[in-house]
């Protein structure tokens, strides 16, 4: 063997166990938004019901009868959820 091959084995190691500590930092990371965005959403999806219904009883505000029905709380979680992605975006 050439002695650059045996010389690039401590540095690729190296390289590896690096990359497995940057993959762990990275999963808990993400496990910390993913808790955040939940807590959010059970914090904000209240409202957005309300304002779903609300919308609902309004006069003029009704969905249009050439649009797809929604239920009012498919209507709350996808607005609760697009509302808090977008926030969350850094």
């Amino acid at each position: 063997m050439s002695p650059l091959y045996l010389e690039s084995i401590p540095l690729e190691t190296e390289i590896l166990k690096l990359d497995k500590r940057m993959s762990e930092e990275m999963k808990a990371e993400r496990r910390k938004d993913d808790r955040d965005f939940y807590l959010l959403f059970a914090l904000s999806f209240p409202f957005f019901l309300v304002a779903a219904l609300a919308g609902r009883m309004i006069p003029g505000s009704a969905v249009t009868d050439n649009q797809p029905h929604k239920s009012i709380i498919a209507e709350a979680s996808a607005n609760a959820g697009s509302t808090i992605a977008i926030a969350l975006t850094n």
